[in-house]
Parts: structure tokens; sequence; C-alpha cells
């Protein structure tokens, strides 16, 4: 067994370009072929919502959706400008409509004032499981649990009698 000595050779006696820097070949500084930046973040604040939690396909299961925290949700009410996304909150299933909005047929006020929050009953009230196919399935980004809504669903009547209610005649 013997050892091998490596020479590093210098095949030029001109300036070699590493980078924006130009340096001396014949001095033998040790240099990369290959340089890359990769940008790390190590705070997850610094990155926007759209970024931590993409759009989902249609593929995933709600189950396997990413899970989303109520307080992160919430937070997008009182998020600066720039990083605020329009999530609304639909049986549990988080929604970016941060574009949808502009498209929404009955307005982008009625969406925008139940960013980050829950807003079941209400959607339920207007829309079926055909529209929540057709326009929610794309804009899915996660699910949660815990998410509020801030008005209490009023109880719903069918003439006289309040439905659920176990009177009997």
């Amino acid at each position: 067994m013997g050892w091998i000595r490596l020479k590093t050779s210098s095949t030029a006696d001109r300036p070699v370009k590493d980078g924006n820097h130009l340096y001396d070949a014949k001095t033998k500084e040790e240099s990369t072929e290959h340089i890359e930046i990769v940008n790390i973040h190590d705070d997850p604040a610094s990155l926007s919502p759209a970024q931590i939690y993409p759009f989902q396909p249609r593929s995933i299961p709600e189950a396997s959706l990413p899970f989303i925290s109520a307080s992160a949700i919430l937070a997008q009410r009182t998020a600066n400008r720039a990083q605020q996304r329009t999530w609304i909150v639909v049986d549990d299933v988080v929604y970016d409509c941060t574009d949808f909005v502009h498209e929404h047929p009955g307005g982008n006020d009625v969406i925008e004032s139940f960013r980050g929050e829950d807003c079941s009953w209400q959607f339920w009230r207007f829309h079926n499981q055909e529209h929540l196919k057709k326009f929610g399935e794309s804009l899915r980004v996660g699910r949660t649990n815990g998410a509020k809504n801030r008005f209490p669903e009023p109880k719903q009547f069918i003439g006289s009698c309040i439905i659920g209610c176990a009177d009997e005649w």
C-alpha cells in the first residue's frame, strides 16, 4: 500500500475569473468549480403564507391536507398587507381565496369580511356541494380545527317548528 500525492497545477499564468473576482492562478489559492447561491430561511415568519401553504392538488383527500393552526388562520386578518392572504374556513378546510375574491359573483366584500375565520354556516346558506367542488377544490391549502365563526348560527324554522326540535304532534 502506498501514498498518492495529488498535485495541483496551474493551467495558465493569466488571471482567472472566480465569480466576480479575479485571482492569480500561480498563487495556487484554493478555488471551487461550482458555486451555488442558496437562500436558507431559518425563520418561517420570513416566508409568506402562500409559500408555506401552497394550493393542494384536487387528488389529495381532505384528511391528508397540511394542518394549519386556528391562530395562523386568524393571523391573516391582522397581517400586514404584503403578506396578507384571504383565507376562509368551511367545514375545517382552509381555502385561499386571495385571487378568487375578484371572480366571486357575490362580490369581494362577502369573502373579505370572513378573512381568517370560519364561515361554514353562511357558506352553506348560499352554496351547495357542486359550488364547492367546482370552485373550492382548487383553492384548498390545508385543514384546521377550532377556527371561530364570530356570528352564532341562527335557529332555522320550518313553519312554526324549529328544525331538530324533538316535539312531535
